[in-house]
């Protein structure tokens, strides 16, 4: 027979029911009515079942943005640049500028550096029709501007723009196809704008952005391609005369 005994550290209702099998040895302890190891929460009013259901909400609010802060931060922390780092990048880079500008480098430098023919600034008293074009890595840009002085003295301007987007596989190809795309998209835009109807030659001014070294104000050899655009046959050629051919 199995006895059982009430420790003080237990109240006296502790034990509310006690069974014992001395055939198969199997003892079990019922709790049920102790509130110590059964406990309810007991409102008796509205407002306090309120209070605790916002409560509880608050809890698991807090939890749960605790949870995403630190997510997020174990992303940001990969993007962060310690003091060294950051330090060890400005070197080089100083570095690749150094060597861009000097006239018999040690090596190539990742950033070459040409000497470029602008010389002076525009003045605000330009007038005239003129066609732009810019070609990058995001896609091609043609403009036409239109500057003129009016009656009462003050310069005035208009600009149109279109965007063009230029296809990987364009981006990809030969030279004919590269600056054959340019030159039909500057058709297009001429042809859509009734720029025809002006009855004179356009001036053009072109933007490449890519690294080439420039021979005059409007001639340059093209040296390297990037930005998701290769065009190898056009290396070492001059581009201006690839795009107006």
């Amino acid at each position: 027979m199995l006895k059982l005994q009430i420790v003080d550290i237990l109240p006296a209702t502790a034990i509310a029911k006690t069974t014992a099998m001395a055939n198969n040895s199997s003892t079990s302890y019922l709790f049920e009515g102790d509130a110590f190891f059964n406990p309810q929460l007991q409102l008796d009013n509205g407002e306090k079942k309120t209070k605790v259901v916002v409560i509880f909400v608050l809890f698991n609010f807090c939890f749960l943005l605790t949870i995403i802060i630190l997510q997020v931060e174990s992303v940001l922390n990969e993007l962060r640049l310690s003091a060294s780092r950051v330090e060890e990048l400005r070197s080089l880079f100083r570095e690749e500028l150094q060597l861009g500008l000097q006239r018999e480098p040690t090596r190539p430098s990742a950033y070459p550096m040409y000497n470029t023919f602008a010389t002076r600034f525009p003045n605000g008293t330009e007038v005239g029709d003129f066609l732009g074009m810019d070609i990058g890595g995001t896609n091609l840009r043609v403009v036409y501007l239109k500057l003129w002085k009016t009656e009462g003295g003050k310069y005035e301007h208009k600009i149109e723009l279109d965007f063009y987007d230029v296809p990987s596989e364009v981006r990809k190809s030969n030279s004919a196809t590269f600056f054959g795309f340019l030159a039909a998209s500057v058709k297009n835009f001429v042809e859509k704008k009734g720029l025809a109807s002006l009855g004179k030659t356009l001036l053009l001014g072109f933007t490449f952005s890519f690294g080439y070294e420039q021979l005059s104000i409007d001639s340059g050899i093209t040296v390297q391609f990037g930005i998701n655009t290769n065009i190898p046959d056009a290396v070492g050629k001059l581009m201006t005369i690839m795009v107006f051919s």
